[in-house]
């Protein structure tokens, strides 16, 4: 499927998926409507922001607060432990937390639907991992600069790999 026809079918699709959320807290609100069992990402998005007292703003959704959700919740997804490098240079990293409570899953589906739906994408990938994304991990090759553990880079280099 081509980008225009994912995005057609998306315009002419009836369902929504409402995403009602705390500014201050984007990342746990995402996760529990992605655990409901209506969830689905083939739906078009409508966001509603609250205050702390769970008041909606009252912004009806005309695709401002979407793209604010998108651009919040990316900036969770790219300073959590998930990611591992410097700025704008992230890779993938193994957080067992992370892995448990199926974080992954959720930060993937997030930056698809951001791309999808006209949000930010994820500027923060090392071109390594983009590469991953893009053309599958088996057509890329990294480099030992790539890994940012210092141990594990210390460790290959030692080993001659």
């Amino acid at each position: 499927f081509s980008v225009e026809d994912i995005l057609q079918s998306l315009r002419d699709e009836e369902e929504v998926i409402c995403f009602i959320l705390n500014r201050r807290n984007v990342w746990d609100g995402a996760a529990r409507a992605m655990k409901r069992p209506n969830f689905s990402t083939n739906k078009r998005v409508d966001v509603k922001f609250t205050d702390d007292a769970g008041v909606s703003e009252g912004a009806v959704d005309l695709g401002g607060p979407m793209r604010e959700f998108f651009r919040l919740v990316l900036q969770h997804i790219s300073n959590s432990p998930m990611f591992d490098g410097p700025e704008n240079q992230h890779t993938l990293s193994c957080h067992a937390e992370s892995l448990k409570n199926n974080s992954y899953l959720y930060a993937g589906q997030l930056i698809a639907m951001s791309i999808v739906h006209g949000g930010p994408s994820p500027h923060f990938f090392a071109p390594v991992l983009f590469q991953a994304v893009a053309l599958g991990p088996d057509n890329v090759h990294a480099a030992i600069e790539d890994i940012t553990d210092t141990d594990i880079k210390r460790q290959l280099s030692e080993v001659g790999v």
